[in-house]
């Protein structure tokens, strides 16, 4: 019998104007840079369909799959989303194993993520996330 290795999966949205896309995914939660999506697009970053980044954990080396399209996820797969990031509308879960906001954040780490001078949307702000703020100029701080 042959043992799968199990890797855990991160949902970015798949809307152009987010924060974190699959175009600047890698650059953020593997390298720990932000750049904006309209900054990887012109530096010519082309849309995965499917990244893997690697995360040290005391010592031990993880391997994570960022994805922007959960509806192809089967119920096996879901076992593994450990995290999501909210664009911060409804629309964005529709197709969703968990399409109501507050039934897929009780069973997966939501994440904001946007600029520290932005004020949070009371909608999201109602949701059970993390928000996560970057500087819009000095990346340094990223």
């Amino acid at each position: 019998k042959q043992i799968r290795e199990v890797v855990p999966i991160i949902i970015v949205p798949a809307a152009p104007t987010a924060s974190i896309t699959m175009f600047n995914a890698r650059q953020f939660l593997g390298d720990g840079q932000f750049i904006s999506t309209i900054d990887a697009k012109s530096s010519g970053i082309t849309k995965e369909h499917q990244l893997t980044i690697e995360h040290k954990f005391s010592q031990k080396m993880l391997k994570f799959h960022i994805i922007d399209n959960p509806t192809r996820l089967g119920n096996e797969d879901w076992k593994n989303v450990v995290a999501v990031f909210v664009q911060g509308n409804n629309w964005q879960f529709k197709g969703w194993k968990w399409e109501s906001p507050v039934e897929l954040l009780q069973n997966v780490k939501g994440f904001y993520l946007d600029f520290d001078d932005s004020s949070i949307d009371p909608l999201i702000s109602s949701w059970k996330i993390q928000r996560l703020t970057i500087n819009r100029l000095r990346r340094h701080l990223d």
